[in-house]
């Protein structure tokens, strides 16, 4: 029991463009933990991932596998001793799945499945929810030219609304982040000094 609770495991979430995977590998460095992120390489089903299309279900199962996969690589990592991070988690691919799915049962399917794969794993020690006005991310998004044809201030509200609707239904402790906090150097420094005295408070 003592050889599981020395490491630590992290999870960042956050709407689309909140700045998740730079965040996490700022919070790897600094931390020495190992990171884990979120790739589309090998998905044949990412084209319109974010339509209303019958694809869409195959998009989401790819997403929660992947996601899956990490966790449990992850989990690992703390088993024995070390520091991981993780800039996406399980219930990612599900508020996706909420946003973009009008099959209610199809999002059932997922979200049983997801916790059939992951019930035996690490929860987070620390999940990191990078929040902000919608038309902030969505700015931020158009300007770094990082807008694709189907990313809508609609769509970002709405995933914006879910992960707000399901943060109080977990039983971990998770620190608010303002996402354009962390383009100021000095800022993220500071959070990231919060975040290691959390961990320096897990026994």
């Amino acid at each position: 029991m003592n050889t599981i609770r020395s490491g630590a495991l992290i999870a960042v979430l956050g709407v689309t463009g909140s700045g998740k995977s730079t965040f996490a590998e700022h919070i790897g460095k600094s931390l020495h933990a190992e990171v884990f992120k979120e790739t589309f390489r090998g998905n044949p089903f990412i084209k319109g991932a974010h339509q209303k299309t019958a694809i869409t279900f195959q998009n989401q199962l790819w997403f929660l596998m992947q996601a899956s996969k990490r966790w449990e690589k992850a989990t690992r990592v703390k088993i024995h001793g070390n520091r991981a991070v993780m800039d996406t988690y399980n219930p990612t691919p599900l508020i996706h799945a909420e946003v973009v799915m009008d099959d209610r049962l199809s999002v059932k399917l997922l979200t049983d499945l997801s916790e059939q794969l992951t019930s035996h794993l690490l929860r987070p020690d620390l999940l990191l929810y990078l929040y902000d006005e919608s038309e902030f991310i969505y700015n931020r998004l158009k300007n770094r030219k990082l807008l694709c044809d189907d990313t809508t201030m609609e769509f970002i509200r709405r995933q914006k609304q879910c992960h707000e609707s399901f943060l109080p239904t977990l039983s971990i402790p998770i620190m608010h982040i303002q996402a354009r906090q962390l383009e100021n150097l000095q800022r993220e420094k500071t959070i990231i000094d919060e975040i290691k005295n959390h961990l320096g408070k897990i026994k």
